[in-house]
């Protein structure tokens, strides 16, 4: 049985300690996933902390121009990473399943990549004048649920990559191979250190938010897990979207 890898820096990080991935009709194991610990956390988001600022620093253009890169690399790749959609979480191919959802990852990245950034007139008068500038927050801390595993992914991944942040993401341990597989394939065209993955249970997402280089936590997942991120995350006072 194969064991997959989560990439730090651009690299893929294979570890002794691993866990089952399970297919949820059969309950067979299909594969299994390098576990991270605490110092592959914190590798992991000083890499984002370290890629930052040269990402940030490159033009609208250029970071447009990536994003449609990473569009076409899940399109390319949409028939193998649906297959691991169904397998890991259960969803048909067919009708509003796996290649559904792989339809809108591509979808999601493209249509971030057509839209301007551009300086907004808030309030305009002959005495003041307020503009909006949309700029990074950091590094991103990104926790995906097992039910749209790679697409509400990609909903953390592109528009944070878009607009100058890197991205911890650490998917769940339910629906872990797709999500590491995706990642390793989006980062044949991204700089090192952009997007990176951890993967493990509850204690590796703890870990992540906790972190004090993690400026922003995207959450999507149950009310209760949510309190304790709000909890977790009180010291490094990251701003928080939660779902």
């Amino acid at each position: 049985m194969k064991t997959y890898a989560f990439t730090i820096n651009g690299k893929s990080i294979s570890t002794e300690k691993t866990f089952d991935v399970k297919n949820p009709a059969t309950g067979d194991s299909i594969g299994s996933a390098s576990m991270s610990n605490k110092d592959h956390v914190s590798q992991a988001v000083a890499a984002a902390k370290a890629a930052q600022p040269s990402w940030a620093a490159k033009s609208d253009e250029e970071r447009k121009s990536t994003m449609n890169k990473v569009a076409d690399i899940l399109a390319e790749n949409t028939a193998y990473l649906a297959k691991w959609i169904t397998e890991e979480q259960g969803k048909p191919m067919a009708g509003p399943g796996s290649m559904f959802e792989m339809q809108a990852c591509v979808g999601w990245t493209q249509v971030p990549a057509s839209l301007d950034l551009p300086v907004e007139v808030i309030f305009e008068d002959d005495t003041r004048k307020d503009e909006l500038h949309r700029k990074p927050i950091g590094v991103i801390g990104a926790i995906a649920p097992w039910n749209w595993p790679l697409m509400i992914a990609i909903w953390q991944i592109i528009p944070a990559i878009r607009t100058g942040n890197t991205v911890v993401l650490k998917p769940s341990e339910y629906t872990t191979i797709g999500t590491l597989e995706m990642v390793r394939l989006i980062n044949t065209v991204l700089p090192p250190g952009v997007l990176n993955t951890v993967s493990g249970g509850g204690d590796i997402g703890a870990s992540l938010v906790e972190h004090k280089d993690v400026d922003k936590i995207m959450f999507t997942g149950s009310v209760s897990t949510a309190r304790k991120i709000i909890e977790s995350s009180k010291d490094n006072m990251a701003r928080l979207t939660l779902e």
